[in-house]
């Protein structure tokens, strides 16, 4: 499956290195293309998406990684083409590269905001919350507000708050880009045994050659 992708006026491809498939199709997209004040961004996207798949997304800055994460994840409406998701709403979560916390919350806090926000039991998503933590390497700053906490720490927060949802399908935007390259590595290894399909926007090729599944954005057309 391939993709066009425009900047500057000039057309990349988007190449796909085989994943495990075989499962339940979590979506379809079928000839996205998303433009902004006339500007082609995306062009002629496709991709069917087997659940189960951990997939890393490459590119240059620029290339549309996070136009294609926001479009996957329903919350930005594709200027033409057609998508459907085989999965309700409340299973997809989007990840952003900032943090997004709640200042005036505690790193526990949000980590089981979101559980909190789903009418989970406090007590219960906190202990969700404070597993997944502990599990990005985080013991111990519960009660730590995000002003206290160094933006790769922030950032890892705020993936424990999306993994104790135990969504479906996970898209990432960029979670190690302020990590080291260890911590990095580790938290991938996170993400690819929450259970869930993953799609990883990433810069960082060792990362990306982690996933069994690569997407990646070229603008050359040369791989």
């Amino acid at each position: 499956v391939a993709a066009q992708l425009a900047r500057g006026g000039r057309p990349s491809r988007l190449l796909i290195a085989p994943g495990r498939g075989g499962g339940q199709v979590v979506f379809t997209a079928e000839d996205l293309s998303v433009s902004f004040g006339g500007r082609l961004i995306l062009q002629g996207f496709s991709l069917e998406l087997p659940e189960g798949d951990h997939c890393a997304l490459t590119g240059r800055s620029g290339s549309g990684k996070t136009t294609l994460l926001l479009v996957l994840a329903g919350l930005l409406t594709p200027t033409s083409g057609r998508i459907e998701r085989h999965l309700e709403p409340r299973d997809v979560i989007y990840v952003p590269q900032a943090p997004s916390l709640v200042p005036e919350l505690s790193a526990l806090q949000n980590a089981s905001l979101g559980l909190r926000i789903r009418g989970v039991d406090p007590a219960q998503a906190e202990d969700r919350g404070r597993e997944q933590l502990e599990a990005l390497g985080l013991s111990g700053v519960d009660d730590a507000l995000p002003a206290e906490l160094s933006g790769g720490m922030q950032q890892r927060v705020a993936l424990a708050r999306a993994l104790a949802i135990g969504a479906r399908l996970l898209l990432v935007d960029e979670p190690t880009g302020a990590l080291d390259h260890a911590t990095g590595e580790a938290v991938i290894e996170v993400l690819k045994a929450a259970g869930s399909t993953v799609i990883v926007a990433t810069h960082d090729p060792d990362i990306a050659a982690g996933f069994p599944r690569r997407l990646v954005i070229d603008k050359e057309l040369v791989r």
